[in-house]
């Protein structure tokens, strides 16, 4: 597999040309051949290049939800998500290139919510599509991995996730970083009323233990999966990129921990423990709002961090 960040890219955001008409996959099968699953692949990335992200959701949906699913589909399933996301993938690493500010200051948080406007009335749905497309990215685990069962999630489903990087295909690693900011920025779009200017205007909702569970839970989660993503891409980017990605890296794992830890201490009052991040925060679902949860008392303070550091209107 290519290491190297523009050959995914270009797959993701051009799509594949579409060959002749085979024969489609329906969800009232229970086995696919090759031929069938090659096809609904092909025909998928067909749609996403035009844009059309139901037609492309429509075809590959019975595979990915089915026994035939494998890491090919649960790729170009993630895709199709983020097509419903609004995710244009040249234009956010175009923009995170050029990428001059503090990650941990105010233009980070600013330059998410202009690249992903999100609304809930009427709902754009933009936040559960940036969700599912995680869920569907981290399920393509490498083939051969025996990881501990803790680190796994969604094991009752055709697609388990792994939240460690190291189990994972490196496109994926690749894209749940994109992922990560399209669900980071259509949250903070939508709670924190971004002026003209990007600047927020409304305090974020998720600052104490009780309130994380659900968007504030998965604000912190796509916080945490963007910096494993971000620490992945460093080491495989050509290196104009790689030196972005670093600095990136480098921010957050201090700015990060230093969160979680204020969190648990202060915002929680030390009724849970934690210096450092807990890993499992990377699973969205994992904040029960008590105060004597280490996953909801860290998020609340990842919440309290970006909430400070994205300032209002000056």
């Amino acid at each position: 597999m290519k290491k190297k960040l523009i050959s995914f890219i270009s797959l993701l955001a051009l799509g594949l040309t579409a060959s002749c008409e085979s024969p489609g996959f329906e969800a009232s099968q229970t086995t696919a051949n090759s031929l069938q699953i090659s096809s609904a692949i092909d025909r998928t990335n067909a749609y996403l290049n035009r844009g059309d992200c139901a037609g492309a959701l429509q075809v590959i949906q019975p595979l990915y939800s089915s026994l035939n699913t494998n890491n090919e589909i649960r790729l170009v399933t993630a895709s199709t998500y983020g097509c419903f996301a609004d995710l244009r993938v040249f234009d956010v690493a175009l923009g995170l290139s050029s990428f001059s500010g503090n990650l941990g200051g105010a233009g980070f948080w600013e330059f998410l919510v202009q690249e992903f406007p999100s609304t809930s009335i009427p709902d754009d749905r933009k936040p559960v599509a940036a969700e599912n497309g995680i869920d569907a990215v981290i399920s393509a685990v490498k083939p051969g991995i025996v990881a501990a069962t803790s680190d796994f999630i969604n094991t009752t489903s055709y697609n388990p996730g792994s939240l460690v990087v190291a189990d994972r295909v490196n496109d994926a690693n690749t894209y749940l970083t994109f992922l990560s900011m399209a669900l980071m920025g259509s949250l903070l779009s939508r709670y924190g009323s971004p002026d003209s200017s990007n600047h927020r205007t409304s305090a974020l909702p998720w600052l104490t233990a009780p309130t994380t569970p659900g968007d504030g839970c998965a604000l912190a989660s796509a916080t945490l999966n963007f910096y494993d993503g971000v620490t992945f891409l460093s080491s495989i980017s050509p290196p104009n990129m790689a030196a972005v990605y670093s600095s990136m890296s480098t921010m957050l794992a201090s700015g990060l921990d230093s969160a979680c830890s204020l969190g648990c201490t202060l915002i929680c009052a030390g009724a849970s423990t934690c210096t450092t991040c807990p890993f499992s925060l990377r699973d969205r679902t994992s904040c029960t709002g008590l105060t004597s949860d280490v996953n909801s008392c860290a998020a609340a303070g990842i919440n309290t961090f970006i909430n400070t550091s994205w300032v209002g209107t000056p």
